[in-house]
C-alpha cells in the first residue's frame, strides 16, 4: 500500500508540537481515573491522539454538566419544585452553549461515550442521576459506555469535539482533513483508520491553501474510486505534493505493478 511511503513523508511525531497534544497532556487525569479508559493514554500518532482527545472531551463535558447541575440544585434549593426545575434547566442550557458536541438525529450529544438514550437523560432528565441506578452514571459508568467511534462514527469525527474537516464519504468510510496535521484521514464506520495521506511534504516551499477543501475532496474521491494512479496524479496536479514525491510514488507504483504480475 502507498501508506508505507506516506508514513515516511513527514515526521510522524509532529503531533507532539500541536495544541491537541498539549490538551491531551494537560488532561490525562481524566483517563487515569478509570482503568477501562487507560488504553487511551497510549498515543502513538496523530490519529490516536484525535481519538483520545474525543474521549477526554466527553469526560470533561460530563463533569461540567454534573457539577453545574449540583451547583444549581444547591443554589435554588429554597425555590418551589416547578421554579427550581426551570432555573436549573436554564442554568444548564447556558452552560451547554459553551460545550463541544455532536449532532445526531437533530439532538445535541455532549457525552458520546454514552448512547443516545443516556444522553437524553443528561439533556432532559438530569435529576435522574440523583437516584439509583442512574446515580451510577456519575462514577461507575463502565457498563453504560458504548464505543463512541463505532456508535456515532462519522458525525463524531465531524463534530466540534475534533478539529477535523469533513470531505466526502463512500459506503464504507469517510474522508476528513486535519489542518494542523495536514493529513487526509479515511476513517471506516468502526471508527478505525483505513488510510491516511499527508500533504505539503517538505519539498513544497510555498503552500497554496486556496480552495483547499475542494482540492482535497478531489483526492478523496479518487481514493473512493479505488483509482491509485488518479489519486497520485490529483495530489500532484492540485499542488498538494511536490514533484520529487510524485516521482517517488509513481516509481513505487511501477515496482508494485511488476510484482503483482
Amino acid at each position: 500500500m502507498l501508506a508505507t511511503i506516506f508514513k515516511n513523508v513527514k515526521d510522524r511525531n509532529h503531533y507532539k508540537n500541536s495544541a491537541e497534544y498539549e490538551f491531551f497532556k494537560s488532561n490525562t487525569s481524566y483517563l487515569e481515573s478509570y482503568p477501562y479508559l487507560k488504553k487511551y493514554l497510549t498515543v502513538k500518532d496523530d490519529f490516536s491522539l484525535i481519538r483520545s482527545n474525543i474521549i477526554i472531551r466527553s469526560l470533561i463535558n460530563k463533569k461540567i454538566i454534573e457539577a453545574t447541575y449540583d451547583f444549581a440544585k444547591a443554589t435554588y434549593a429554597s425555590k418551589d419544585e416547578k421554579e427550581r426545575k426551570e432555573l436549573i434547566d436554564e442554568k444548564l442550557k447556558q452552560m451547554k452553549d459553551t460545550l463541544p458536541y455532536i449532532l445526531k438525529n437533530e439532538t445535541k450529544i455532549y457525552i458520546p461515550i454514552f448512547d443516545f438514550a443516556t444522553n437524553v437523560i443528561y439533556e432532559d432528565n438530569i435529576e435522574k442521576i440523583d437516584n439509583y441506578p442512574y446515580s451510577l452514571l456519575r462514577d461507575e459508568f463502565k457498563e453504560s459506555m458504548v464505543n463512541p467511534f463505532e456508535y456515532y462514527n462519522s458525525c463524531l469525527f465531524s463534530s466540534s469535539l475534533t478539529s477535523l474537516i469533513y470531505l466526502n464519504s463512500d459506503t464504507t468510510s469517510d474522508a476528513f482533513y486535519h489542518p494542523f496535521f495536514e493529513t487526509i484521514y479515511f476513517i471506516n464506520h468502526q471508527g478505525e483508520l483505513d488510510y491516511f495521506i499527508p500533504i505539503f511534504d517538505d519539498k513544497i516551499f510555498e503552500k497554496n491553501t486556496d480552495n483547499l477543501k475542494e482540492r482535497l475532496t478531489k483526492v478523496a474521491n479518487s481514493y473512493f474510486e479505488v483509482n491509485r494512479d488518479k489519486m497520485i496524479n490529483t495530489l500532484y496536479d492540485e499542488g498538494l505534493i511536490s514533484l520529487s514525491l510524485y516521482e517517488q510514488l509513481v516509481k513505487d507504483i511501477k515496482k508494485r505493478s511488476k510484482k503483482e504480475k
